[in-house]
């Protein structure tokens, strides 16, 4: 994986996270969360990303 890849994927992680948390003012950003949403972006198509990180976060990651 080159660099710019990385960086890439770095960008896109962290507007996920700021998405969910600014959607959802209950959510706290913690130490491994974004760990956890990593990984679900990686295996998830861009369309379902959102949702499903947000249905995760909101029910069983509190």
């Amino acid at each position: 994986i080159t660099s710019e890849v990385r960086t890439s994927m770095q960008d896109e992680l962290s507007v996920l996270i700021n998405k969910l948390i600014s959607r959802n003012r209950q959510l706290h950003y913690y130490q491994g969360y974004h760990d956890v949403i990593g990984i679900l972006a990686q295996v998830l198509s861009t369309k379902d990303q959102l949702p499903s990180c947000e249905r995760l976060s909101q029910f069983h990651l509190r």
